[in-house]
């Protein structure tokens, strides 16, 4: 008997700079949730949010970026936007853009990875569901533009474990597990 190999469906890409705990391990912890490290493109970087200049000063100093390259990344974050490359919020629909991204705005940066989360078929039509736009007003968040493309898991990419437990309506992790060690 052949035993059929249960796939995954791509959510998206994300851009983390990984951050040491302030405990005294100083440990990492590979995870896309902002509890515990510094997304790459959030709200700061999308010119039509409520709240883009809210941190900005603490963006500019923790990310070593000048006025000008935030006016670059908000024009670049704009356009991939209205591209459906980039979804709201923090997430990447496809690898190259995500590279782009990192290589024209943060190379200078030490500890960034580019993660992929990826999702079974039930937990896929689940999320469908449960974030589909309840009006025309409402906008696709990024995961659930990136599930509805049904990219298939990458055999090529290392497996580092479960991340998250929840998803809020923006479509960020605010409640998280640790994720299994890995080497």
């Amino acid at each position: 008997m052949t035993e059929l190999k249960k796939k995954y469906y791509l959510g998206g890409y994300y851009l983390i700079r990984l951050a040491p705990q302030k405990n005294e391990s100083k440990s990492i912890i590979y995870t896309c949730s902002e509890c515990f490290n510094d997304n790459l493109v959030d709200d700061w970087a999308y010119t039509w949010t409520v709240n883009s200049n809210k941190n900005l000063t603490e963006v500019k100093e923790k990310f070593q970026l000048s006025d000008n390259q935030i006016d670059s990344i908000r024009t670049w974050v704009n356009n991939k936007h209205n591209e459906q490359k980039l979804g709201w919020i923090n997430v990447f629909t496809d690898l190259e853009t995500v590279l782009e991204y990192k290589n024209n705005f943060f190379s200078h940066l030490n500890d960034i990875k580019i993660m992929a989360l990826y999702f079974d078929n039930f937990e896929r039509n689940d999320i469908l569901e449960e974030f589909k736009p309840q009006s025309e007003e409402m906008g696709e968040i990024g995961l659930r533009l990136t599930l509805l493309k049904e990219i298939e898991e990458k055999e090529d990419e290392m497996f580092l474990g479960f991340d998250y437990i929840g998803i809020d309506n923006r479509g960020k992790f605010p409640y998280v597990s640790l994720p299994r060690h890995w080497q």
